[in-house]
């Protein structure tokens, strides 16, 4: 592809290749965790770790607790919010519909449930 950066090792669940440049902590291509290894020898993910906040609320779904899909941290903040109309429709939903957001408290990806 081109690419001019250097190997620094592989995804051990797919065998892809990773970049020096590659951004993330995880494979573009299977979503798999990278090694350890990998990880520290990226310079994109070398700035010092946040520390786990123990703000937020836990969640849990259908009598399960749910921790976040990206980093695994288990607290959420918690809020309603409006969804959009074409979303609404989309799922059979008229006027106004609400969704749960539950935002991780660590690397902020965002859970969206809707009643």
């Amino acid at each position: 592809m081109g690419r001019s950066s250097t190997v620094i090792g592989k995804c051990e669940a797919c065998q892809t290749a990773i970049f020096e440049d590659h951004p993330y902590a995880w494979c573009d291509r299977c979503g798999a965790p990278l090694p350890g290894t990998v990880k520290a020898a990226l310079p994109a993910l070398r700035e010092p770790p946040r520390p786990r906040r123990k703000a937020g609320v836990p969640l849990t779904v259908a009598g399960r607790d749910v921790s976040c899909p990206i980093c695994q941290h288990d607290r959420f903040l918690t809020s309603e919010k409006l969804v959009p109309g074409p979303a609404a429709a989309f799922f059979g939903m008229w006027g106004s519909a609400t969704a749960s957001t539950f935002v991780c408290v660590n690397c902020r990806h965002m859970l969206w449930f809707m009643r």
